[in-house]
């Protein structure tokens, strides 16, 4: 259940203070091959869920199924002529959604299969000169929120009645590898509004935090995408992420081996500018409005 907004300033804030480490040194913008192929090397495999609907896809593709709107004007765009608009501004799926839960075809995503991964967006910061972050982006057209029992469990029965919490157009999610001389040091992973630091473990091979471990294949760190919400997790299983109060079912992230998206095999890459002047086929990333409905779809 990703962010639906996405600043310029968030990568200040993701690449910047996140990861623990020297922020002394000069961003430099010059695009560097040597940074592109360690965006591909430590790319992570992400694991979406069994029985997974709301797949990921490019940003074209979802720029192709919305209109954006501003103020009393809207129109298309592509990538490269996205504009930087303001936060007022929003997108807006070409088909008008009939009700809350409703669904729309393009909120399937793209085809995740060995023949075909949607890209990974990397945006690579050097932050003095050992130290590299790599800001994984991944984007779903859909965000599922959660069916919550509102009342109490009697014999297995929700006595009450459910509502349905964070469905929404739009969903990004975030992970950022910290490299120290080209060698990974640390990874920290989003789930909805928080997340966790990992530190990377030589000897096992894997980043951890406390008991937890992220287990690797090859150089890739191995995510879950949770069903629906695709917040990232270290395991597969049921993490519980809020807790309600005692008549509300707690909010829980369902994880689990389905399809592998094995996003090194479509990495694509630019570096971090202070400035957000970002051009060509990155000018999307200039972007301060929602990248959905004004409001998140719920009920």
């Amino acid at each position: 259940m990703g962010v639906v907004v996405l600043f310029v300033l968030t990568f200040q804030i993701f690449l910047g203070t996140v990861i623990r480490g020297d922020q002394s040194g000069t961003t430099h913008v010059t695009i560097d091959d040597n940074l592109g192929t360690l965006a591909s090397t430590y790319a992570p495999k992400v694991w979406l869920a069994k029985d997974e609907d709301y797949n990921p896809s490019s940003v074209g593709f979802h720029l192709e199924n919305v209109k954006v709107y501003d103020g009393a004007t809207s129109y298309s765009s592509t990538p490269s002529t996205l504009s930087t608009c303001s936060e007022n501004c929003y997108m807006s799926s070409n088909q008008p959604l009939e009700h809350a839960s409703a669904t729309l075809p393009f909120f399937s995503g793209e085809q995740v299969g060995p023949s075909q991964q949607p890209p990974v967006y990397a945006v690579v910061k050097r932050i003095n000169e050992t130290a590299t972050d790599i800001l994984y982006w991944m984007f779903y057209p859909y965000n599922r929120g959660k069916n919550v029992c509102i009342g109490l469990h009697i014999f297995g029965v929700c006595i009450g009645g459910y509502s349905t919490f964070g469905n929404h157009v739009g969903d990004w999610e975030y992970a950022t590898m910290r490299l120290v001389d080209g060698q990974p040091h640390q990874l920290f992973v989003s789930s909805h509004d928080f997340g966790g630091i990992y530190d990377w473990d030589a000897a096992s091979q894997t980043y951890k935090k406390g008991e937890d471990a992220i287990q690797t294949e090859g150089t890739h760190p191995i995510l879950y995408s949770a069903l629906g919400s695709h917040g990232l997790w270290s395991t597969p299983g049921s993490h519980v992420y809020k807790d309600m109060p005692a008549i509300i079912d707690d909010l829980r992230d369902e994880t689990s081996n389905g399809t592998a998206w094995d996003t090194w095999r479509n990495v694509t890459f630019t570096m971090y500018r202070p400035d957000g002047g970002y051009t060509g086929s990155w000018a999307w990333l200039n972007f301060k409005g929602r990248w959905g409905n004004r409001k998140a779809i719920k009920f």
